[in-house]
């Protein structure tokens, strides 16, 4: 257990990409344009004004393609027992939770959800602190989304890409030693416990759990 204060989290992968961790010993890191919600990064413009409007896009599309050089996320969730998450982030309970014991730290950020969106004003392309608003506006989205999301109860742990390691085109970032406390595996998992717990002790996670998941008799939730 970490010394300093953490919470536990949870990441929900594909069989697959699970194995593919525990053997690599690392996360995939997420490139910023690479995410599934085509609002990430993409803020409102208000007022609408059709002669600035094409510019300002420019302007932010440029921006976020320069952080999209530096930066990606690794993403958490707070939740287990939520059977909707395990549908559409663990292939339909057939894949796979890590639990994490993750230190709180200015990397890790938590996620809120609103129903407002970020917006700038297109005027601000002729302020000489147009890139420093900017600049503040999106980095907002580190931890901003719509309401429709909340049920993931989302935890962001940013990664810089130069320090992670690349393999085929992605970008991956080691799993600090006494990060991993639990593997859980989903009711319809068809990877057995006995390969997993062999995975895991052959690539220096011996101490961590190995758990199927199973449904609740009385609610929707899934027990482990």
């Amino acid at each position: 257990m970490n010394t300093k204060e953490s919470i536990l989290l949870y990441r929900y992968l594909p069989a697959d990409s699970a194995i593919k961790a525990i053997e690599g010993k690392a996360f995939r890191v997420s490139r910023l344009r690479e995410l599934n919600d085509p609002f990430e990064w993409v803020p409102g413009l208000d007022p609408v004004q059709p002669q600035a409007e094409d510019l300002v896009k420019w302007c932010m599309n440029r921006f976020l393609d320069e952080m999209n050089n530096v930066f990606g996320i690794i993403s958490f969730s707070e939740e287990i027992h939520d059977s909707v998450l395990w549908g559409h982030y663990a292939d339909s309970h057939r894949g796979i939770v890590f639990e994490v014991d993750h230190i709180l730290n200015d990397c890790l950020h938590k996620v809120t959800y609103s129903e407002s969106r970020p917006v700038i004003d297109p005027r601000w392309i002729h302020d000489e602190q147009c890139e420093a608003k900017l600049s503040a506006t999106f980095k907002g989205f580190w931890h901003q989304k719509s309401s429709g999301w909340a049920y993931e109860k989302e935890r962001r742990s940013i990664a810089e890409l130069k320090d992670c390691k690349t393999t085929g085109g992605m970008f991956f970032q080691n799993i600090p030693d006494d990060f991993l406390n639990r593997v859980i595996l989903g009711v319809r998992c068809t990877t057995g416990t006995s390969y997993i717990r062999r995975a895991l002790d052959l690539n220096g996670f011996a101490s961590v759990e190995v758990v199927q998941a199973s449904q609740d008799n009385k609610t929707y939730k899934i027990r482990c």
